[in-house]
């Protein structure tokens, strides 16, 4: 009974019950479990920052691949990456379960050194053989949890296929909720990633109503929000990103112990369009204490996240350098989406050809993707028409008025509306007033 709810601790990372419950199995007179319980206990030990207590003989081999994973588990936690390598050489496991858990911490030393392209390939082969030796659900929910946050921001272009085959193998147990969400969220996000809007709103509407809380609900509605504006549903896309606002202001920041401020300002990209708000939600977001959360906030992931965010909420010079700094991040990490969007950024900004390059290089394996699509919008010759030229085409598109009246209604000579009206005629290669509307028309509706 003292075993099983040992293992019940394990599944939900409740270290405290693991510390107690493990003591009390190192107490016990049976001797084969009782140096399975110290090891859990001192793992425990490590993770809630107290020292070990002293480690007890193991009798098989199944005990000794115990020891061995919780000493490994201890040098993860200290972030000797050498030493957890050298704690699983020496285990022997006789389970298919200690083969998918050594799989799964393998995968996460890669994750110390931010290595998450190889991080996510070992996860992969983690939940392959948590779903050939049918293991515990939980460990399999929890591969997942893992993986999906990296299925979302990594290329994985070769890889897409079994990511979603696998995890759409995984039989979630009852207490999986989260981990189903991000699961569902990162499947979702693959499917707009080729240009499967509709699939890929269905899902999120599932990982909707499946979402534990009101920080993750908010990550939905963002997403909900871009996917809508790529497809010209500004009216969802406004109505999405009112309701991820209101999710995000309900969080109660100062108790955030995940990655909700990453969330938070990973959404800045759509939230911004509202400046006052997303100011607001920046300022809260941004007093969470980095080094007390868990999940994936860790190492220069929170840095980035932070300058992605201001490139948004920023303008000019000063914008395009956040959206450099969060762009050489990213792209070291091989956030490879992530740093698409920080490229478009730039081109927005008026960043120049090297920009330019760099998003047609991100973009060329998904080229119906959202990204390709704000890039297309971004780069079609009527998007070059700015400033007061851009003035003259609106009065242009919307009356009747001649070009001395235009100019009239501008405060400009009547010279310079045709001067500019040449200029826009030479840009979008047209050579009549009749086509220019036209074509301003078509680009209003498809925006």
């Amino acid at each position: 009974m003292l075993y099983l709810r040992l293992c019940i601790a394990n599944r939900r990372d409740d270290f405290e019950a693991k510390r107690n419950f493990g003591s009390l199995l190192a107490q016990s007179g049976d001797v084969k479990l009782a140096a399975v319980g110290r090891a859990n206990e001192n793992s425990a030990l490590a993770i809630l920052g107290l020292p070990p207590n002293e480690w007890l003989p193991a009798t098989s081999n199944w005990a000794k691949s115990e020891i061995a994973y919780a000493r490994a588990i201890i040098a993860f936690v200290r972030g000797a990456a050498d030493d957890v390598r050298g704690e699983l050489a020496r285990a022997l496991p006789t389970t298919g379960e200690q083969r998918v858990r050594y799989a799964t911490l393998r995968a996460w030393v890669h994750g110390l050194h931010e290595q998450f392209e190889q991080q996510s390939t070992h996860l992969l082969h983690a939940l392959s053989l948590a779903l050939a030796n049918d293991v515990d659900r939980g460990l399999q929910a929890s591969i997942a949890n893992a993986l999906a946050p990296l299925a979302r921001e990594l290329a994985l272009s070769e890889l897409d296929g079994r990511l979603e085959e696998l995890l759409g193998s995984i039989a979630w147990p009852q207490d999986a909720t989260e981990s189903r969400f991000y699961t569902q969220r990162a499947i979702a996000w693959r499917k707009a990633l080729v240009g499967n809007w509709i699939p890929a709103l269905h899902l999120l509407e599932g990982a909707l109503a499946i979402a534990p809380d009101n920080a993750r609900r908010g990550l939905v509605f963002a997403d909900r929000a871009r996917i809508s504006r790529t497809v010209g549903e500004a009216l969802s896309s406004e109505a999405s990103r009112a309701n991820a606002f209101d999710c995000f202001f309900d969080v109660d920041w100062r108790k955030a112990k995940r990655d909700e401020f990453v969330g938070a300002f990973g959404a800045m990209d759509i939230l911004a369009t509202d400046s006052d708000r997303a100011h607001e939600l920046f300022a809260l977001a941004d007093k969470v204490n980095v080094s007390g959360v868990m999940a994936f906030a860790h190492g220069r992931r929170p840095i980035a996240f932070r300058e992605f965010a201001l490139s948004f909420l920023t303008d000019g010079d000063e914008a395009l350098e956040h959206a450099q700094a969060a762009y050489k991040i990213f792209k070291e990490l091989k956030y490879i989406h992530r740093a698409t969007s920080c490229a478009l950024r730039a081109v927005e900004l008026g960043g120049g050809a090297r920009w330019r390059e760099r998003v047609e290089r991100l973009i060329a394996d998904y080229p119906r993707s959202l990204a390709a699509r704000e890039y297309e919008r971004m780069t079609a010759p009527v998007a070059r028409i700015r400033g007061r030229m851009r003035e003259v085409a609106e009065l242009l598109v919307s009356s009747n008025k001649t070009a001395r009246e235009i100019g009239e209604a501008l405060g400009m000579a009547e010279g310079t509306v045709r001067v500019h009206i040449k200029h826009m005629n030479k840009i979008l290669n047209v050579q009549s007033r009749s086509q220019l509307v036209r074509l301003f028309l078509e680009a209003t509706s498809a925006a």
